[in-house]
Formats: C-alpha cells, structure tokens, sequence
C-alpha cells in the first residue's frame, strides 16, 4: 500500500511540475518577451518625464553603457544624475519592434524626446538581457533623426 501512495505522490508531483512549466514556458514565448521589452521601454520615457529614479535604476544594469545621439558615451550612473534634475516633457516612443534572442533582445525604434535643452527624434537600439528572472537594459544606443 505505501508503494502505491509513494507511486502516486510521485506522479502527481510530476505532473503539476509539468503543468507549472509549462504555464512559464509560455509566459517566455517570444512574443510576450517583445511585449515585455516594449512595455520596459515605455515605462523608460514615463519615468523620464516624471524624474521617477528608481524606476529608471530598475530598468538599466548597473554595467549599462550609453551612447548619445552627439556620440559621448555614457553609463547607468550619468543616465540617473541627468534624469533627477531633466525638465523632460516629451518622450514617446514609435515604430519600435523587438528582436528575441534567447535571454538577449533587441529593441529598435524611433523616440520624439523634448526637454528644456533639446528636442527632436532618434532612432534608438538598446540591447537588454534578462538576469535572474529580470529584463535589463545593457547598451543603448541613440542617432539623431528619422529615416
């Protein structure tokens, strides 16, 4: 009799492992990945206009590199001193789409920016990786204008 409740603790153990595999699995399609990869980048241009830091912090790796559309090359930290005293009121995104590459995507797109010493669009590319369970950006990348 122990056997058989051993054998059967077993196989419902397996199959609700299966289950809730399976339930993560899917939540890690690569289109809910590219879904999630927008929403990040939106909520990146909605804590720039509310000088909202700690969303930004959640957002960027701590080794994050940046190069801006003049080309000066900037980091996580230079990225967070700006945003706690920019006048942003403009930031939105267009035309973005995403790229899955395992626990690395890519997400390109266009971002009309407005602040109180620049304005206009850029294209963007900005790499993230997804580090214990977590979506990061690790690079991005801005180029003046829209082509």
């Amino acid at each position: 009799m122990i056997g058989k409740f051993h054998l059967l603790t077993c196989m419902l153990v397996a199959t609700l492992g299966a289950t809730v595999c399976a339930a993560t699995w899917a939540a890690d399609s690569p289109a809910s990945t590219e879904q999630a990869i927008m929403k990040l980048e939106n909520d990146w241009c909605a804590a720039l206009t509310k000088n909202d830091v700690a969303a930004l912090n959640a957002i960027l790796a701590d080794d994050l590199t940046e190069v801006a559309p003049s080309g000066a090359v900037g980091t996580k930290a230079s990225i967070l001193t700006e945003a706690k005293s920019a006048k942003v009121s403009v930031c939105k995104n267009e035309n973005m789409n995403v790229r899955v590459y395992g626990d690395a995507a890519v997400a390109r797109g266009v971002v009309t920016y407005k602040d109180s010493n620049s304005c206009g669009e850029y294209q963007f590319t900005d790499t993230y990786v997804r580090r214990n369970g977590c979506w990061q950006c690790v690079a991005t990348h801005e180029t003046p204008g829209r082509k």
